[in-house]
């Protein structure tokens, strides 16, 4: 058939990346595509109202059919690339939304639950589970149902999850997700991966692929980042991964690379280093009391400094510059 999808057709590559995120319970926005924008478009115009009466899935389909198909600038029908194929992303839309998930993503923005700044923030949730907050990170209520809680999570946090059976506790970070009934655990997602560590309980931690997921026991990490499907043991003591709850940083043969995402995190800044320093490995510790101390015991450890370039960013030189 002319409009059967080969393997590399984009809009194929479209449906499965709209498949993997509502997955896993995370935003449709950071797609690049015509559809998703004038999606996203449509939700601000009908949001107010929508979130004043209840929206069933076939009413919502019906609503987002006739705002994509009626006259007027650039709809979302003239924007497919030829007639029919598009199917496999209206497909994916369309199961999506009779299951209530296109709604929750395009129609019911994820409230704020908590954001941190310059500090350590710890929060209540509903259920009595408590999460502390890294440095600049910020938690997100996706949904709440009978049987699930789900947030999503940008940056850093550690988790205290009140157990019960009859629901499960998840959290979306990055390009993962972690399941859980009762437990402590750490999740992050800042340097392009996400990072789970579990202190006590049993975590679920599953990529794309949920055949996949690790199901870590207590003292175990995994990570996944964003060239992997699935996620993988890692190596590291639990210091390691729970440092900045004592607002250190501790580290044992990890790249400088890794060590700059982590203060970039606990910060909120930026660095840039040449590639013979980000490439070289390091253990040993750092206090994160102060920005500038931090950053000057550090640079001198790489035999160099750290020259401001901005309100929030930073170079490495070293001192044979």
């Amino acid at each position: 058939m002319d409009d059967q999808l080969s393997h590399n057709d984009p809009d194929l590559e479209l449906a499965r990346q709209i498949g993997d995120l509502l997955e896993h319970g995370q935003s449709l926005e950071s797609v690049d595509d015509p559809l998703i924008r004038e999606l996203a478009a449509y939700r601000k115009r009908q949001h107010r109202s929508l979130a004043r009466e209840p929206i069933d899935s076939e009413t919502l389909w019906n609503r987002i059919h006739q705002a994509t198909t009626r006259s007027g600038p650039a709809p979302a029908a003239r924007i497919f690339s030829m007639p029919a194929v598009r199917w496999a992303a209206a497909a994916a839309i369309l199961v999506a939304a009779l299951s209530g998930i296109l709604y929750l993503q395009f129609l019911q923005e994820p409230q704020l639950v908590a954001e941190s700044a310059s500090a350590v923030e710890t929060v209540q949730l509903p259920d009595g589970s408590e999460v502390t907050l890294r440095p600049h990170s910020r938690l997100f209520s996706v949904s709440e149902t009978d049987d699930q809680l789900l947030y999503q999570l940008s940056g850093e946090g550690y988790f205290e999850v009140i157990t019960d059976p009859s629901r499960t506790f998840a959290v979306a970070a990055g390009r993962g997700r972690v399941d859980v009934l009762g437990t402590r655990f750490t999740v992050s997602s800042w340097g392009n991966r996400t990072q789970v560590f579990l202190e006590e309980g049993t975590v679920r931690f599953e990529g794309s692929s949920k055949t996949d997921a690790l199901v870590l026991e207590p003292g175990q990490a995994a990570v996944l980042n964003q060239y992997q499907a699935n996620p993988v043991l890692t190596e590291g003591s639990a210091s390691e991964f729970t440092d900045w709850l004592r607002n250190e940083l501790v580290f044992e043969n990890r790249s400088a690379k890794r060590i700059f995402d982590e203060i970039e995190q606990h910060f909120g800044i930026t660095i840039s280093a040449p590639q013979n320093v980000t490439e070289m490995y390091l253990s040993g510790s750092l206090s994160l009391e102060d920005r500038e101390k931090t950053l000057a015991y550090l640079g001198q450890t790489l035999d160099g400094r750290f020259r401001q370039t901005g309100e929030r960013s930073y170079a490495f030189i070293t001192n044979r510059e």
